[in-house]
């Protein structure tokens, strides 16, 4: 890490620990700017220090929240060009499996036997006793090539290495079947799920359905027949969905 990375996490860390939690509001359709930090508790020093430090980075925005109204951005927090979502699409979908699960459409211990899951290169009896909730927390013991080539991953267990729920590997084929397991159990495409279940709740404006049902999913689907679901995320959308008061809003498809 350098110095400058450093610094600039402890600016905004800092500016984070000045800034104490007052009751969250949700957002209506537009964010609420708070005009004088100071009054919100921040250090108004240090926010000028950490927008030097985003300027001098490769930063293409960011933005801070204090009970639903916005102390502090910098760039384009609507622009979702180029802002490729890749790791946090997995806690995306554990969100949306939530709701299914509680109502009982979702059995998290089912089995990829019971549920009639194989990919192209053929799953043993052993990896296909592996449950749903194992692929939602990469311990499926299933080491099939991925769609997408992570360039860390694929350096792995082996195939038969280990059980299922024996060992953690952060595994993208877990998390694309799992993706694909959600679109068989629920009816629904991925993103139309996303849209109905909580885009469209929470306000997410710059979610573009069209364009995430023409060029979301990606992979070679001929290493595996789960394609990875990436997403295109604002820094506005993104704050929304991890907004404390924005589960009360989520409802399934």
């Amino acid at each position: 890490m350098t110095r400058k990375m450093f610094h600039m996490m402890f600016v905004a860390y800092g500016v984070l620990l000045v800034g104490c939690a007052a009751r969250p509001i949700f957002p209506g359709d537009e964010w609420s700017v708070v005009m004088d930090p100071a009054t919100a508790g921040f250090d108004v020093q240090a926010l000028s220090e950490l927008s030097a430090a985003t300027a001098a980075g490769n930063t293409q925005s960011m933005i801070v929240i204090k009970g639903g109204e916005i102390v502090f951005s910098f760039g384009d927090v609507a622009l979702s060009k180029d802002a490729y979502v890749a790791s946090v699409r997995k806690s995306i979908l554990s969100m949306m499996y939530g709701d299914w699960v509680q109502r009982g459409i979702i059995d998290l211990d089912a089995t990829l036997e019971t549920l009639g899951i194989d990919d192209l290169q053929g799953l043993s009896e052993r990896e296909k006793s592996t449950t749903l909730r194992h692929l939602i927390s990469a311990r499926s013991g299933v080491y099939h090539p991925a769609s997408n080539f992570s360039g860390v991953t694929e350096d792995g267990p082996k195939r038969g290495d280990h059980g299922p729920g024996e060992y953690y590997w952060y595994n993208n084929w877990d998390f694309n079947a799992a993706g694909g397991i959600y679109e068989q159990l629920t009816g629904s495409d991925i993103y139309e799920a996303f849209d109905d279940q909580l885009a469209k709740p929470l306000g997410l404006q710059d979610f573009d359905l069209a364009s995430h049902l023409e060029n979301g999913k990606t992979g070679n689907l001929e290493r595996s027949k789960f394609p990875a679901y990436h997403y295109a995320a604002a820094n506005g959308m993104a704050s929304r969905l991890s907004h404390p008061t924005g589960s009360s809003r989520v409802r399934p498809s």
